[in-house]
């Protein structure tokens, strides 16, 4: 039997400005957008009014545990400090659905590593790599997780899985579920949930030692990268976490795609330096990817967007 964890009056207060009532909400049951093990997201209409609907998405849990609670109201509190920012996807309000606790974000067309595996089919081949909207994709990201730093967070789950897409060039990052605070004290990321970490993404210190900072997140980045341009392979797929712990230790990485450029890809091996103080930071990441695009044509597509520091 499944239990509902009451909505305590403090969230309800807290986040009354982000309420939506149950009854504006058509869930669309038969279109599923993503599946975890908490959760799953549908493809929903909200009607702001009787002429005016929107589309969104709905993450409705499958168990409803008290530590799906505990995410939910920590992914609420990680909205109120990164909404409104146009590369980030973080919830944009949330409704009691069936008594349910749910989250309500923008719609989006799917996900990066969708969107690259499908280089893999046969008639898609000849088009990769498509290097300038990489590119795009990548300074996006960069631009988010920039902001996501300044505002003394670090998200430890940066990976084309969580990068969103919107046709034809908009990449937004998403699921804050092991974003964490930065504790002044300590000089250290810390979250008081407790969450199975994505081991194939992270540096050597966070493996070794479970620090997190910035920089941790720079090396995903790197990782990121990697998935793109060798379109979705996953990183040490024939190594296990001892293997992958000592190929790291022992100065080995990951070889550089065939199809990725010298200037690329000294972007994504500065993102691997065993070094933190040595691997630059997202304003570096994102200056490099400009100076890059710049090149590429006068009309590059960074200047569609709109830095948001």
């Amino acid at each position: 039997m499944l239990t509902k964890p009451p909505v305590s009056r403090q969230i309800t207060d807290a986040y009354n400005n982000i309420f939506i009532a149950e009854t504006k909400i058509i869930v669309n049951f038969e279109k599923i957008l993503g599946k975890g093990s908490t959760a799953t997201v549908y493809a929903a209409v909200f009607e702001e009014s009787k002429s005016v609907t929107k589309q969104i998405a709905i993450k409705i849990p499958i168990q409803t545990r008290m530590d799906y609670f505990e995410e939910f109201c920590h992914e609420l509190k990680i909205t109120t400090i990164l909404k409104n920012h146009s590369t980030i996807c973080a919830a944009t309000s949330w409704t009691l659905y069936r008594e349910l606790p749910c989250l309500i974000f923008e719609k989006m067309d799917t996900d990066l590593l969708s969107f690259v595996k499908r280089y893999n089919e046969p008639q898609n081949v000849e088009e990769f790599p498509p290097t300038k909207l990489f590119l795009q994709f990548l300074w996006q990201i960069s631009d988010a997780l920039n902001f996501i730093a300044s505002k003394k967070l670090v998200h430890r789950d940066v990976a084309a899985r969580n990068i969103l897409i919107a046709y034809p060039n908009i990449a937004k990052i998403s699921d804050f579920g092991l974003c964490s605070e930065f504790d002044e004290s300590s000089s250290m990321y810390l979250s008081s949930l407790y969450k199975k970490l994505p081991i194939k993404w992270l540096p050597i210190e966070s493996l070794s030692e479970r620090i997190f900072t910035e920089k941790s997140d720079v090396w995903s980045f790197g990782i990121l990268m990697f998935e793109i341009w060798t379109k979705g392979e996953l990183p040490y797929k024939n190594l296990n976490y001892n293997e992958q712990l000592e190929f790291l230790k022992s100065g080995q990485r990951l070889s550089v795609p065939n199809e990725m450029r010298d200037d690329i890809a000294a972007i994504m091996i500065s993102c691997w330096n065993e070094k933190q103080n040595l691997r630059p930071t997202f304003k570096e990441i994102k200056q490099s990817i400009e100076n890059i695009l710049e090149k590429e044509t006068v009309n590059y597509g960074y200047l569609f967007y709109k830095s948001e520091e």
